[in-house]
């Protein structure tokens, strides 16, 4: 299978967009790089390249979510203490407020 040609920034989008389809399927913290991989159709040792570590990933999938309005995600940050959740919701109430209503 070809690897589509995509920039930098398109293929760090592409892995955190489906980071973020596998977190709601199989759960936040059991995303790993392979399932990564195998969604996009390349190895899993490319998304570090992409994303960084798993830590900054996880924080930036929460952004994502938190932009998406997945609530299912961030009520497993918010459970896990994930640093950029706990960030968001100390500057913004009424994130915090629908988190816990999702709960």
């Amino acid at each position: 299978m070809a690897i589509e040609y995509l920039s930098s920034e398109k293929r760090r989008e592409q892995i955190l967009d489906h980071a973020l389809i596998l977190a709601e399927k199989i759960g936040y913290k059991n995303v790993r790089r392979h399932h990564i991989g195998e969604s996009i159709g390349c190895s899993g040792s490319l998304v570090p390249k992409y994303c960084g570590s798993v830590d900054r990933m996880r924080d930036d999938v929460v952004r994502l979510a938190a932009k998406r309005s997945s609530m299912t995600v961030l009520v497993q940050a918010l459970a896990d203490k994930n640093p950029a959740l706990t960030n968001m919701i100390e500057k913004d109430a009424d994130l915090k407020a629908k988190i816990i209503d999702a709960m």
